[in-house]
């Protein structure tokens, strides 16, 4: 259950529910509050993927098929062993 702990699932969440709360109980935003919301959303979720990503990226690799196995090497932006 990773998918509950992830702050890029819940501001989903969040922004689908938003535009369900204007119109069914009158929260009474205009359409352009609505559309720089979920803009901000949209902005910080793939804010987060791409920190995700990079962490996914700079991550240690076990065995990488260029060590004995005991060593841990860490792949920097051009993807080059160090």
């Amino acid at each position: 259950m990773n998918a509950l702990k992830s702050t890029k699932f819940w501001l989903a969440i969040i922004g689908a529910i938003i535009p369900v709360l204007n119109n069914e109980f009158g929260v009474h935003l205009d359409s352009s509050t609505i559309l720089g919301i979920l803009g901000l959303f949209a902005t910080a979720i793939a804010g987060i993927a791409h920190v995700d990503a990079k962490k996914a990226q700079n991550a240690p690799v076990q065995n990488g098929g260029q060590t004995d196995g005991n060593t841990t090497q860490y792949k920097g932006d051009s993807g080059a062993s160090i």
